[in-house]
């Protein structure tokens, strides 16, 4: 998606704009750290609970390839695991209003999404075609580039 900053800029970022809401998928190498990444952005407070307008969908560890079984059932080939923390995480609302607490005139969820898309670097370990920004050690996964996009949104 293409996000534009305050100033008019434009940066494609790895996010997905749908029907007024944004939605972003993030790994971590584990929950802690992703808890981490949240609570800088504003879209997890120190209790871990969401900021207004923020839903958070944990997914764990994704099996990149599925395992195959046999016709009783057991396990023929296990699955190989992508054991990272995946979330997905969706902005809508107030979530998208919030101002930026280090940039005057932006909006908090488009310069965190610049930031990584800007200074972040090319995730080296990808799960199949999928393209991903680190910054730190968290990523950002481009939803497009998803084969089999997990989503659990109640």
């Amino acid at each position: 998606m293409i996000a534009v900053s305050y100033l008019g800029q434009s940066y494609q970022v790895q996010a997905r704009e749908t029907g007024g809401m944004v939605d972003i998928l993030m790994r971590a190498q584990d929950r802690a750290t992703a808890i981490q990444a949240m609570q800088e952005q504003g879209w997890l407070d120190a209790d871990q609970s969401t900021a207004p307008g923020v839903d958070i969908s944990w997914i764990g560890p994704v099996a990149v390839v599925p395992a195959t079984y046999d016709t009783n059932g057991d396990i023929v080939t296990p699955a190989i695991m992508d054991n990272r923390d995946h979330a997905n995480i969706r902005l809508s609302g107030t979530a998208l209003t919030v101002p930026s607490h280090v940039t005057p005139g932006e909006l908090q969820w488009v310069e965190a999404l610049v930031m990584w898309a800007t200074a972040g670097t090319p995730d080296p370990v990808i799960n199949k075609a999928e393209t991903a920004q680190l910054y730190t050690v968290t990523g950002l996964v481009e939803p497009d580039t998803v084969a089999s996009p997990v989503n659990v949104w109640a």
